[in-house]
């Protein structure tokens, strides 16, 4: 299924952005996965924009070895 999203906020990782799904759900998204025509979303569902970008940093340090 592919999805396209209103708005992918760039973040200061290349490789991540970021979507407002629904209403009180963020998720990250893998902008090469979005390339290649894919949905692109990964990790973990956020209750709030705010939520997302305070675990930011962490979740692309563990799941991507990003820093």
């Amino acid at each position: 299924m592919k999805f396209k999203w209103d708005r992918i906020h760039k973040t200061r990782y290349p490789e991540l952005g970021y979507v407002h799904q629904d209403v009180g759900l963020w998720r990250i998204v893998d902008l090469a996965s979005v390339a290649e025509g894919n949905n692109g979303l990964v990790g973990p569902q956020y209750r709030s924009r705010a939520e997302l970008l305070a675990d930011l940093e962490r979740y692309a340090r563990v799941s991507w070895d990003l820093s």
